[in-house]
């Protein structure tokens, strides 16, 4: 079939249709869809035609196919489900999850410096949209003088991108700046532009305190190991990378806890700490353990093929109600019961909701990625795989479209790109 679209500008739609979607991600507004971003991908997608092309690279790339897989056994797990309303909420969901790694996937690969500019949007966009969120605060602020504006969910106001992912997105935007620095300073850039990317780095850095969510400065500081390793672990020797790190550690705790909010929160970590290792008092360990403890038990009941797509809370809820344990949100007490959880937990989430080859397909969705690290892997491929790692273990980011659209969309242009050109 002719092609209504030609190649030259398919390819011009595919990269301004991802880098919309690159812009519109750290707002997701409603008149700033990214949906729109997705719809003109595929219109580029299909009726640029030529699918014998195009399921050739199907076939031929690894990567595609295993995130495919993620995406199909949630409709799988609909012929099983005992909610199906909420099921058919979930799958679509996590259509990003085939729709965008399938755009980009099963077609002629975009170039480097694509990559590039589209990744370097979005660490831009984000300071943008941390700007734009201080300035808020800062109104508020004039109003009430009630500092907490400025902190973890008062901060992080957006409706659509809850204070968790926000914190993954501006921690993945600094390392993307950091590179962006580094790689300015080596090739004697002038100045000026050194100077404009060390005050976005450090506009980004002071975010990621200002959203105060503890697990991203764990990301944090194992994001910067990684980066002094990457970039000067052949430079330096062992026990100054060492030094670097400790003084880097010491800095990074030292901030935390002059801030009142960060102190905060660094202080319900030891009280929660000190509730799980038997203390009784008013403020219980995070609810965390609790949805971990009682999704376990979930797991246990539907080992093998999970329970359907869309259940898992419903049978996470059954334990929850009958908890008593009281929790601390800062204003007052609460009891699990108060509202249906997930079980925060993406590797947890899968296993309970499709059973162990669930877990299997997303714990290989991470794994073929990682198999390009020693020769393929530029830095931010690596970090971003860090970081949603570390992030899988206390949200359930694939539940969430804030967390699908980040997913779907960086694991496609850094890992699905490349298997796409080594099949082209």
């Amino acid at each position: 079939m002719k092609p209504l679209i030609k190649e030259s500008l398919r390819e011009q739609i595919y990269f301004y249709s991802l880098l919309y979607l690159a812009l519109s991600l750290p707002f997701q507004f409603l008149w700033f869809p990214p949906t729109l971003g997705l719809i003109s991908l595929m219109f580029a997608w299909v009726f640029s035609f030529d699918f014998k092309t195009k399921w050739r690279h199907f076939k031929q790339n690894r990567t595609l196919l295993i995130i495919l897989l993620l995406f199909a056994i949630s409709l799988l797990g609909m012929t099983y489900t005992s909610n199906s309303s909420e099921g058919w909420r979930d799958v679509e969901v996590k259509l990003s999850l085939f729709l965008i790694p399938i755009a980009i996937g099963a077609c002629k690969p975009l170039k480097q410096d694509q990559i590039n500019t589209i990744v370097k949007a979005f660490a831009y966009t984000v300071a943008l949209a941390v700007a734009v969120l201080i300035v808020i605060a800062s109104v508020r602020f004039s109003r009430d003088g009630n500092t907490m504006h400025f902190f973890y969910g008062n901060f992080a106001s957006f409706k659509r991108i809850p204070t968790h992912y926000f914190a993954l997105y501006v921690n993945f935007s600094l390392f993307i700046m950091a590179r962006q620095l580094i790689d300015r300073i080596r090739k004697n850039k002038k100045s000026l532009t050194i100077v404009f990317h060390a005050i976005l780095l450090l506009v980004l850095i002071a975010s990621l305190y200002l959203c105060s969510v503890r697990i991203q400065f764990i990301a944090f500081v194992i994001g910067s190991a990684l980066f002094m390793f990457w970039h000067f672990g052949k430079k330096l020797k062992a026990y100054q990378l060492m030094l670097y790190l400790f003084g880097g550690l010491l800095l990074i705790s030292s901030i935390a806890w002059v801030i009142p909010e960060s102190r905060r929160r660094i202080t319900e970590t030891l009280d929660e700490y000190s509730a799980y290792r038997g203390r009784e008092e008013q403020k219980q360990m995070n609810h965390r353990v609790f949805l971990w403890k009682y999704g376990w038990e979930v797991v246990k009941e539907n080992f093998w093929i999970g329970t359907g797509t869309g259940s898992a809370n419903d049978e996470l809820y059954e334990y929850l109600k009958h908890e008593e344990a009281k929790f601390w949100d800062g204003k007052g007490t609460y009891t699990l019961a108060k509202k249906k959880y997930n079980l925060h937990n993406e590797f947890l989430q899968h296993f309970a909701t499709y059973g162990i080859v669930g877990l299997a397909i997303l714990m290989l969705v991470f794994i073929l990625a990682l198999n390009a690290l020693p020769n393929k892997l530029e830095f931010v491929g690596a970090v971003f795989l860090l970081l949603t790692f570390i992030s899988f273990n206390t949200e359930s980011m694939l539940e969430r479209q804030a967390g699908n659209l980040f997913f779907a969309f960086f694991y496609a242009i850094l890992f699905i790109n490349k298997g796409a050109s080594t099949s082209s």
